[in-house]
């Protein structure tokens, strides 16, 4: 994803694909899956960033943040860098499956 660069304090972040249920395993609706926080890995980081973000993080966002576009044929935001919540780190065990 080197070929797109984001303009000033903005990130380009692939989503995480919601599994779709909670962790006691109920589904989810469409319209609950909505209203939740965003997970996404960063590809793509703009001049502009005051913040240490590096490409391949894990960053949790609101789900109304930033534009959505297609690149690649692969679905993407353009989020400003204010609206990432934080960083996601997940456990040892997580990261090995």
């Amino acid at each position: 994803m080197n070929r797109f660069t984001p303009r000033g304090d903005r990130l380009l972040v692939k989503p995480t694909e919601s599994k779709g249920r909670t962790h006691g395993g109920l589904y989810l609706p469409s319209t609950a899956k909505d209203k939740e926080n965003t997970l996404g890995t960063v590809a793509a980081v703009g001049e502009g960033c005051s913040e240490v973000f590096t490409i391949g993080e894990s960053v949790v966002y609101a789900s109304w943040a930033g534009s959505t576009v297609e690149l690649d044929g692969e679905e993407h935001r353009i989020v400003r860098e204010d609206e990432v919540l934080g960083t996601y780190h997940p456990p040892v065990d997580e990261a090995a499956s």
